[in-house]
C-alpha cells in the first residue's frame, strides 16, 4: 500500500518536472547553436575549447589565445605548492560566445604548466542542456554551502567525463529551480570530480 502511494505521488512530480523542461525548450536558445558551443570543431581533437586542449596546451599558449583574441580584460594566477601549478582566473572583455556569462570569471586549473580543465560560466540552464543531450551518463551531488544550504549538481556527457556541467541549487531542491538553474561548463582531460551513475536529486531534499 505504501509503495503504491509513493508511486502515485511520484507521477505528478515527474509530470511537473518534464513540463518545466518543455517550457524552457519553447522559449530559449537554438539547439544547433548550443551544440556548436558545447562540442569542439573537427579541427581540434577532444577535449578542446577554442583551440585550447586540456592535457596538452601550456598556460602560456592558453593566455596568448585568450589575450590575442581580446576575450579577457585581465587575469591572475594563484600558485599552489607544486611547481608551475595553480589556478588561473580571468575576467571577460568580449567572450567568444553569447552563451558565456561575462559577469562571472572564467577558471582553469594548471598542473606542471599544462592546462588540465577549463570552467566556463554560461547563460544556459540545465534544462536546456538536458533537452539537447538527454540523460547524463554520470553525475555527482556535493554540498556547496551550509548557510545558506546549497548543493553542487554535476552531470557528465562523455564517456571519459571530459564534458561536464555544474549547477548550484538552494535546498530544498525544487523542480523549477533545478531545471532553470544556470550551468558552468567544465572541459577537462581529467575528471573534475568523481562520478557515479547519474540520478536526479531528490525533490524537496538536499541529496
Amino acid at each position: 500500500m505504501i509503495t503504491r502511494l509513493v508511486g502515485l505521488l511520484t507521477i505528478p512530480l515527474w509530470v511537473i518536472a518534464m513540463s518545466s523542461i518543455l517550457l524552457i525548450g519553447v522559449i530559449r536558445h537554438d539547439d544547433a547553436a548550443i551544440r556548436a558551443f558545447l562540442q569542439p570543431s573537427t579541427e581540434c581533437s577532444t577535449p578542446c575549447w577554442e583551440g585550447i586542449r586540456p592535457g596538452v596546451t601550456t598556460i602560456e599558449d592558453m593566455t596568448r589565445i585568450l589575450e590575442e583574441n581580446g576575450w579577457i580584460r585581465d587575469r591572475q594566477f594563484n600558485y599552489s605548492m607544486e611547481i608551475d601549478t595553480g589556478l588561473l582566473t580571468w575576467r571577460w572583455r568580449d567572450p567568444p560566445s553569447p552563451f558565456i556569462e561575462s559577469q562571472r570569471i572564467g577558471i582553469s586549473w594548471v598542473q606542471h604548466n599544462i592546462v588540465q580543465w577549463i570552467d566556463l560560466p554560461t547563460r544556459l540552464t540545465f534544462g536546456e542542456v538536458w533537452l539537447i543531450f538527454d540523460h547524463p551518463l554520470r553525475g555527482a551531488i556535493q554540498t556547496s554551502s551550509v548557510i545558506p544550504k546549497r548543493i553542487n549538481h554535476y552531470a557528465s556527457y562523455h564517456e571519459q567525463d571530459w564534458l561536464q556541467v555544474r549547477s548550484t541549487i538552494f535546498c530544498p531542491v525544487r523542480t523549477r529551480d533545478f531545471w532553470q538553474s544556470p550551468v558552468n561548463v567544465l572541459i577537462g582531460s581529467l575528471p573534475v570530480i568523481e562520478m557515479e551513475n547519474y540520478r536526479l536529486p531528490h525533490w524537496l531534499s538536499c541529496s
